[in-house]
């Protein structure tokens, strides 16, 4: 029952600091620690917390495990799994409404911030095209294609058809190196100059190439040194 007395009243000192500052001043196990309070509300979930940072090496590799990786740990149980994952699912949700993009487009910059936010948390390599009409209204933005991008003359035809199909003349691409840094790799180089030339022959426009990684972004077009995959 004292254990008891001590658990509830951890939790409850955890709260009140919480309603008082958020999580500024709490360490990244306590974090967890406070996420596993709502899954296991008679428990101390302290020990769990501490394994789940061990077993994945920090809050961020908790956060974007999966529900096997995360129940593989002592104390985690589906339910909690879920409610870890839950987490970044509602946060990278978020990000993703307070960046959406006005109807139409006026700088690089903005495209680049965007297409930035469709990749929060994802684990995989994945390729997001925003498609465009010629005075840069946005018709559509969606992902049209999850694995490792290469030059491939089937994926620049269906990016060509399906830009023809929604009636739009030019193209923004951007995909994510999860674990790597915003720099194309020859593939990428190899990707964006056949997609340029498809496009030309058809009279559509790639304006952009966009790469982004943990260490940020970066858009081919604004680079100097990539100038010529546009030219």
């Amino acid at each position: 029952m004292a254990q008891q007395q001590i658990h509830a009243n951890h939790r409850q000192r955890m709260r009140k600091r919480f309603e008082e500052t958020g999580f500024d001043g709490f360490s990244d196990h306590e974090v967890l620690e406070y996420i596993l309070f709502h899954a296991i509300p008679r428990k101390d979930v302290n020990p769990i917390a501490h394994a789940l940072m061990d077993h994945f090496g920090g809050l961020d590799r908790v956060l974007e495990a999966s529900e096997q990786e995360l129940t593989q740990v002592e104390g985690v149980g589906p339910a909690t799994a879920r409610l870890i994952r839950l987490f970044l699912a509602v946060d990278r949700r978020y990000h993703q409404h307070k960046t959406r993009p006005v109807r139409t487009v006026k700088s690089l910059e903005e495209i680049g911030e965007h297409m930035e936010s469709l990749f929060y948390g994802a684990r995989v390599e994945q390729v997001y095209a925003m498609y465009l009409d010629d005075r840069n209204h946005i018709l559509k933005v969606e992902k049209c294609f999850e694995g490792t991008v290469n030059a491939s003359s089937v994926f620049v035809n269906v990016l060509s058809s399906r830009m023809i199909t929604l009636g739009a003349t030019q193209l923004v691409l951007a995909h994510n190196h999860p674990r790597g840094f915003a720099l194309p790799s020859r593939e990428d180089m190899n990707l964006t100059s056949q997609i340029r030339q498809k496009l030309g022959t058809l009279g559509l426009k790639l304006v952009d190439h966009v790469i982004v990684a943990p260490d940020g972004y970066i858009s081919l077009r604004q680079s100097d040194r990539f100038q010529s995959l546009f030219t």
